[in-house]
């Protein structure tokens, strides 16, 4: 009787060992794939914003040189 008792205790013990590991290894994929969206993000956003102000800065340019000013 007392191999049973032990059988059951490893295998709880087992099981919930596993859903441990899998629960951290999901935390710690989840942390590295909002990280690097992140980073992604931030590089896009700050690509928009390089062109956005570069296309402003050259149509400033181009108005004050064509146009006339009264």
């Amino acid at each position: 009787m007392g191999w049973l008792i032990t059988l059951v205790t490893e295998t709880i013990t087992e099981f919930i060992v596993n859903v441990l590991v899998e629960w951290v290894r999901s935390v710690i994929v989840e942390a590295i794939a909002i990280f690097i969206t992140e980073i992604v993000i931030g590089l896009i956003a700050e690509w928009i914003a390089e062109a956005v102000t570069a296309l402003v800065i050259e149509l400033a340019i181009f108005v004050r040189r064509n146009l006339p000013i009264s």
